[in-house]
């Protein structure tokens, strides 16, 4: 997703209530993508952690695109989409993420409702609104793109949606069309080298036996962008001792 294709950000308004009323509580904010961990409250100015809160905006993108809207929810509560006023994802029926089709330079006003219910204080809860401006040709175009290169570098993995505590899930493989990138990336017939972003096993039975090379980088912090380009540009070799 980019964000900084919304004009000067989302207007809040929370209220202290499920169904939109009673108290207030007005902000912009930049993105939404949330995380609650253990009862955490996100509105000070309220005496419970459950709430109703509508975001409005104008997103701009720069391409045309047939692209996709996407809502996370993590079960903390039922949330809307609507695009130029019209209802485009419930969270709670209909197909999420849903295909979009974006032009370029385009105003589109975009109004989400979210209702966060009562958290218990051992669980986690997370909201996302996303879009995807790749489009559905992404994969096709990456490979196109690996053609041109002497060697490709991808990283796959997860990230704070889809892997914490309090995310099950019911497999090990890539979350997404992940595993179908590296496919269509080792195809190119150009070296592979795969840098994982993980905070759990993930089956890779598939990518061990085809990739020239796997980095198992976990989640490196901060300065991972640096520690991986010395890694691989040979600068320093990660290596343990062992008595």
């Amino acid at each position: 997703m980019h964000w900084q294709y919304l004009k000067g950000g989302l207007s809040a308004v929370y209220y202290e209530e499920l169904d939109f009323s009673g108290r207030t509580v007005e902000r912009t904010e930049p993105e939404i993508n949330f995380s609650w961990k253990y009862g955490r409250k996100q509105i000070q100015e309220f005496t419970k952690n459950s709430y109703s809160v509508i975001w409005k905006g104008v997103l701009v993108p720069d391409i045309t695109v047939d692209g996709l809207f996407g809502i996370t929810t993590d079960d903390s509560g039922p949330a809307k989409l609507y695009v130029d006023d019209k209802l485009i994802i419930d969270s709670t029926s209909g197909q999420n993420p849903t295909k979009f089709s974006f032009v370029a330079n385009k105003e589109y006003s975009i109004r989400f409702e979210f209702i966060k219910r009562p958290q218990p204080s051992d669980h986690q809860q997370s909201l996302a609104l996303t879009w995807n401006l790749v489009g559905e040709n992404g994969i096709r175009d990456a490979a196109e793109a690996a053609k041109d290169v002497d060697v490709v570098i991808v990283a796959v993995g997860e990230d704070d949606v889809t892997c914490g505590e309090g995310h099950d899930r019911n497999d090990l493989f890539f979350p997404g069309k992940q595993h179908e990138l590296v496919q269509a990336l080792v195809e190119s017939g150009k070296p592979v080298v795969m840098i994982l972003l993980n905070g759990r096993p993930l089956s890779l039975q598939w990518e061990n036996d085809h990739v020239n090379s796997i980095i198992e980088a976990f989640y490196p912090g901060q300065s991972q962008g640096l520690a991986l380009a010395e890694v691989l540009f040979g600068l320093y070799n990660p290596a343990v001792d062992f008595p």
